[in-house]
């Protein structure tokens, strides 16, 4: 199933620059070659059938025969080393070029000169060099073209001349209109031929890198697209009108569990789900989705698709088919979570209004254990109300911050100093019996992203915690506040590692829920809200088994921005 959700490169041959891109130039440059090589035997057929001086006006046949077969010798070099690719391919363009017009100056010269119907293969064939070479090498092959035109016609001036006063008169222009007008058709007609082919070719050339962009960034799109649903937590599959699967996304096929489908490029959607496939039938059918679950495999959860036509909807010829697929399960989930939104709100409202009264319980208990008339059982039974009164108010309170936390500002804090401050304020304002904490942080510079006062309440809970419930009877709470970094999740990590007897195995998953507490004092929520408030801070509470024996709990903190210093530091101290 590997073809049936990754998206290919349909313009890998089209990429600039690319070996497959390059060699397009080498198979223009051959095509060329053979062009001349067609050029060359259909003038030796000519030359052949004795039509040389009929067709090509041909007055030295020898001449014409050895040029022939020498430009013959040079095509077939040419070609050879085109194939090789060595030198490279702008040095073999440009030499091609010089060689057709020595050859077809040549040629023209054996052919009559000027008069030659040779002189319009000239100009065809600078032309096609165009297609290949630099605004500039064309430019200076047109030039060179037109001086071959002229010394094509000052040659037998020249030749014919018996002194040189006869040579200065045979350059007098005005004996040779008609010549001068020849040469200036040729010549304004090489360079027109050129300079129009090459802007041709140029224009095709930025027309074809323009599409490559637009395409590449098409593929880009369609390839972050692909990634999003890639992503998505919903299974998606995209059927096309014969039941073949195009899409099919990671969920789905945890979903289906069909992970073991065979590696067609697009499989039958029967292959991989046959009651889904029933479902999908049904659906084209009826035009009626069908909420009711199903279930893919017995030891997958229940799921429910959905069906909608991707593009227009036509009875008559439908397309394309987008089936989302809806864990049942996860689905109750979010139901679930927006019911507890809901309710959350409503025991703050509650529990705001039943403050105010526990309050008024709280202060006349404190009254009527202060009277002078009330005995000792009454003033027990007052601070019996009192205390209940004070923890009922306490969860009142943790049930109100949770409800209305403040958002979290980061800031940049550097441990050490913070947790030796820590343990100081701690030290003076604990109330019960002070513990030894004993502060580790390796490496000294280590940097966390935190809201101050959210590690502060955080630190001080779980603290507080380790000295109420991490240390055995008479004996003194040992704490070690100890900070690193974790390199291969490359992040900073605080541990809060106390000397108790540990948590129990059966009570570890349920530590974090709301109310959850194995005192009878306790209220259940200090954890609960520490969670909360590193998950705010894009930071996790995780508890773990201390090596030792104890608890550890673990305060993985979010990626730093200076984490990569961070890892060299460690490693340069290990070293040390």
């Amino acid at each position: 199933m590997g073809n049936t959700n990754r998206l290919s490169n349909p313009f890998d041959h089209i990429i600039p620059g690319s070996a497959i891109d390059r060699r397009r130039h080498w198979i223009v440059f051959r095509a060329f070659n053979y062009y001349r090589l067609a050029l060359i035997a259909l003038l030796l057929l000519i030359v052949t059938l004795d039509e040389g001086v009929r067709v090509l006006s041909i007055t030295d046949n020898k001449l014409f025969i050895s040029t022939l077969l020498v430009y013959l010798g040079l095509v077939v070099v040419a070609l050879i080393t085109s194939l090789v690719r060595f030198p490279s391919f702008y040095v073999q363009v440009h030499l091609q070029t010089v060689v057709d017009l020595i050859i077809f100056g040549l040629l023209i010269h054996a052919s009559g000169g000027l008069g030659s119907t040779l002189l319009v293969l000239l100009v065809v064939t600078m032309a096609a060099a165009a297609i290949m070479l630099p605004l500039v090498s064309t430019f200076i092959t047109a030039v060179l073209a037109s001086l071959t035109v002229v010394l094509l016609w000052l040659h037998p001036l020249w030749l014919n001349a018996e002194s040189t006063h006869a040579l200065l008169a045979a350059f007098d222009l005005s004996q040779h209109g008609n010549s001068i007008a020849q040469i200036s058709s040729y010549t304004a007609a090489i360079f027109i031929v050129m300079l129009v082919t090459y802007s041709i070719a140029e224009r095709g050339r930025h027309s074809e890198r323009l599409a490559q962009q637009h395409a590449h960034e098409l593929l880009d799109l369609a390839r972050v697209n692909q990634a999003i649903v890639q992503h998505l937590q919903s299974g998606v599959i995209v059927v096309d009108r014969l039941a073949r699967v195009r899409l099919l996304n990671s969920t789905a096929r945890e979903q289906l569990n069909c992970h073991n489908a065979p590696d067609d490029e697009r499989p039958l959607l029967g292959m991989l789900s046959p009651a889904l496939s029933q479902r999908w039938k049904q659906w084209l059918h009826t035009g009626l989705n069908d909420t009711y679950p199903f279930r893919p495999a017995d030891h997958l959860p229940e799921t429910t698709p959905y069906f909608s036509y991707l593009g227009e909807e036509d009875s008559q010829k439908p397309g394309d088919t987008l089936i989302v697929l809806e864990d049942s399960n996860q689905v109750a989930q979010r139901v679930q979570r927006i019911k507890l939104v809901a309710l959350g709100r409503l025991t703050a409202s509650i529990a705001h209004e039943i403050r105010n009264p526990l309050s008024s319980i709280s202060h006349a208990s404190q009254l009527l254990d202060e009277s002078p008339t009330a005995g000792d059982s009454d003033k027990r039974l007052a601070q019996i109300i009192h205390n209940n009164a004070k923890r009922a108010s306490n969860i009142i309170t943790n049930v109100l911050d949770l409800s209305r936390r403040e958002r979290a500002e980061l800031q940049d804090i550097q441990l050490r100093p913070w947790l030796e401050n820590f343990c100081n304020e701690f030290l003076r304002g604990y109330q019960g019996e002070l513990p030894h904490i004993e502060v580790r942080v390796q490496p000294k510079e280590l940097r966390v992203l935190f809201d101050s006062g959210h590690l502060h309440q955080i630190v001080w809970n779980l603290v507080g915690n380790a000295c109420t419930h991490g240390a055995h009877p008479d004996t003194q709470p040992q704490i070690t506040l100890q900070a690193g970094f974790d390199g291969q999740r490359q992040r900073p990590l605080l541990d809060i590692i106390d000397a108790g007897p540990g948590i129990p195995q059966a009570d570890q998953g349920r530590i974090f829920e709301p109310f959850f507490t194995s005192k009878t004092r306790g209220n259940g929520l200090g954890l609960y809200i520490s969670r909360e408030i590193c998950e705010a801070n894009r930071s996790q509470l995780q508890y773990l088994n201390a090596a030792g024996g104890g608890s550890c709990f673990r305060v993985l903190f979010g990626s730093h921005r200076n984490a990569r210093s961070q890892i060299l530091n460690v490693t340069e101290q290990l070293n040390d």
